[in-house]
């Protein structure tokens, strides 16, 4: 007797049980409709999310980043606002290395990420909205994505000030040099190094064709 293939024994599903299916299609089809709504989670059920529920102020927390870079000798920090609510969007300063030269850094906070985030994590395996903006039913769950926008700059800001402190930490005990840590963040006034190699599609910086050789 010819035996099924496995994708067939196992409904489609390698790997799961048929109780399991349900969910994970529903999973699927979730995260559809968040990429056509222009949000994506990343693969895996849950997310690793640090102070999502800070409820210090952003005035404190960004306070608290000034008064780090001051103290490590870090100069000419202004605040970048956005052009539509006035908020604070990213944090630009000066570094001076080892030879003297300057250079310019812009620390951002991407708040809207932050606020799909937030919103993919609470959605689970509900169903959105068309715009993605809302839950499509839900008895249990009254919120929608603009509800989580504060918290989203909030938790946003606090993960940057505690980046900031880390790598300050270990720049003060020689495990790293500013530019080794500041690198991607170095700001031409236009963009920074790492959207310059993003938008190059990292060019020189990767190889061309990989080849995998089996061993």
């Amino acid at each position: 007797m010819a035996r099924q293939p496995l994708s067939e024994r196992s409904g489609g599903e390698i790997g799961h049980s048929a109780s399991e299916l349900p969910k994970i299609r529903e999973r699927k089809t979730n995260a559809k409709q968040a990429r056509h709504c222009g949000i994506e989670k990343e693969d895996g059920e849950n997310m690793f999310l640090k102070n999502y529920t800070s409820n210090v102020p952003i005035t404190r927390t960004i306070q608290r980043i000034e008064q780090v870079l001051i103290q490590c000798g870090i100069k000419g920090i202004t605040k970048e606002y956005s052009g539509t609510d006035g908020e604070i969007v990213a944090l630009t300063f000066r570094i001076v290395l080892d030879d003297g030269a300057p250079l310019e850094v812009r620390l951002p906070a991407h708040v809207n990420l932050a606020q799909d985030a937030l919103w993919l994590d609470y959605v689970g395996t509900d169903q959105l909205s068309s715009d993605g903006k809302s839950l499509y039913w839900n008895n249990r769950k009254r919120r929608n994505r603009a509800s989580f926008s504060e918290q989203a700059e909030r938790t946003a800001w606090k993960i940057a000030q505690e980046w900031i402190e880390i790598e300050m930490s270990r720049i003060q005990l020689k495990q790293a040099e500013k530019l080794e840590v500041f690198l991607p963040y170095v700001w031409d006034g236009k963009r920074t190094y790492f959207q310059s190699l993003k938008e190059s599609k990292y060019a020189g910086l990767l190889p061309e064709k990989c080849e995998f050789v089996d061993s």
